[in-house]
């Protein structure tokens, strides 16, 4: 771009707002005096507004970000258990950190969502297992149809940062580990387009008339390791697929619904081109959280989860944790 050029559109955009400016003022000035004038002859006067006025600028920008931290620290000690398979000595550490950034400009706005929490349970002269490991990151572009309806398009990343290992003695009586999982393997890759509600504040139900799910194995190695042929329904000749169809997902992020009462929830429905009827098209995600805050930086919650997904398994899974510990956030 030419220097004289691009100095004459730097020079048009921040002029014009100033001229408008100028013009409303002008016109307000020139409508004052209209109206007096027509209240003098006993004329009653209509005012319309200037179509400058109506319209909002691309430099009016908002921006909406929130962290939130949370780690917990405890251990267990025996002495003369009764039950060594159950009562050992262990230290256990967790932690859970969440990101929500909201970036709007008019008509546009972008949403970027993070959640990561690690948990490692290490026995007294022994080995350390990971007991949670989770890696979400998800983005969403929304364009205004009407207030509160928007088109949206979203991309999902789930998946885990660290290698899982299982444990076991072999014939000499020695412990061993295997490969068990790892960082995208297995891995998740959402995409979804269609309509997006908006309610509360800065919650979300998304319905995705056209979206896709991959599964995808990084790591072939775990099919050794685990003597599988087939692994979260992928084949280790082909350790990538891609499914259609169309999703239903609700996002509410941490929100006051008492005092000192918090609660936090996200959903995902993803239904695979197919009989509706039959559960293997289904895959279904649910997360949903109840926390109380108390002396500043303590909280107490109680934190489910619910998957399905038979290509894993025909039941559903369900796990409820207790939490308890120290938590920072520069919202709540």
């Amino acid at each position: 771009m030419k220097p004289r050029l691009a100095l004459f559109i730097i020079l048009m955009v921040f002029c014009l707002p100033q001229y408008a400016k100028q013009r409303n003022s002008s016109r307000d000035n020139q409508s004052h005096r209209i109206s007096i004038l027509d209240s003098l002859h006993g004329k009653t006067c209509c005012k319309v507004k200037d179509s400058l006025q109506t319209k909002d600028s691309w430099r009016n920008i908002s921006n909406y970000l929130r962290l939130d931290f949370f780690a917990t620290l405890h251990a267990y000690y025996f002495i003369h258990a009764r039950d060594l398979s159950s009562e050992q000595s262990s230290v256990y550490g967790y932690y859970n950190f969440s990101l929500l950034d909201r970036f709007q400009a008019r008509h546009l706005v972008i949403n970027l969502a993070m959640n990561n929490e690690l948990g490692y349970r290490k026995y007294i002269d022994s080995i350390a297992c990971k007991n949670e490991d989770l890696w979400v990151f998800k983005t969403d572009l929304l364009s205004t149809l009407r207030k509160g309806l928007k088109f949206s398009l979203s991309y999902q990343i789930k998946s885990q940062l660290w290698n899982t290992w299982s444990y076991h003695y072999d014939a000499a009586n020695q412990l061993q580990r295997t490969l068990y999982a790892g960082f995208y393997s297995p891995g998740y890759l959402n995409y979804s387009a269609g309509l997006t509600y908006l309610f509360w504040k800065n919650c979300q139900l998304q319905f995705g008339l056209l979206s896709a799910q991959t599964t995808l194995i990084k790591n072939t190695k775990i099919f050794e390791t685990r003597a599988q042929h087939q692994l979260y329904g992928l084949e280790r000749s082909s350790p990538k697929q891609t499914k259609w169809g169309w999703c239903l997902q609700t996002n509410i992020p941490t929100h006051k619904i008492r005092k000192r009462w918090y609660w936090d929830h996200s959903h995902r429905f993803f239904y695979q081109h197919g009989e509706i009827s039959q559960k293997s098209n289904w895959t279904i995600e649910s997360q949903n959280g109840i926390y109380f805050l108390f002396l500043k930086y303590l909280r107490l919650g109680v934190l489910s989860r619910m998957n399905y997904d038979k290509v894993i398994s025909d039941k559903v899974y369900i796990s409820n944790t207790l939490l308890f510990g120290f938590y920072l956030s520069n919202k709540l």
